[in-house]
């Protein structure tokens, strides 16, 4: 069901950021400033907005020094002591579950 929503909620907002046929990054600060939507969600939903244009045959509306930037954070990183005493605190159900969350990468 998010991927159904994800677009409508994306192409919505060009409309009212925008009134000329150029983006020129005011699609990514209306996001950014008038939505508040972090760097990480404004870099995606501008991504989607291009790739539906790009696919619809709009092209050249955006310079290349105006896709928005986002930092990509760094994993923290989990030392074998601290798992060793983590996992010797567990029950098995616990266990269980934090050896899923470390094998399959899920941390929020």
């Amino acid at each position: 069901m998010q991927s159904i929503a994800l677009p409508s909620v994306t192409f919505k907002n060009p409309a009212q950021s925008c009134s000329s046929t150029k983006l020129n990054g005011r699609f990514a600060a209306f996001l950014r400033d008038d939505k508040e939507q972090s760097p990480r969600s404004v870099y995606n939903k501008f991504e989607n907005l291009m790739t539906f244009l790009k696919a619809s045959g709009v092209r050249g509306l955006i310079g290349k020094n105006d896709l928005p930037r986002y930092v990509e954070e760094e994993p923290e990183i989990d030392e074998e002591a601290d798992l060793n005493a983590l996992f010797a605190s567990c029950d098995a159900e616990e266990r269980t579950w934090f050896e899923f969350f470390l094998m399959t990468g899920e941390r929020e």
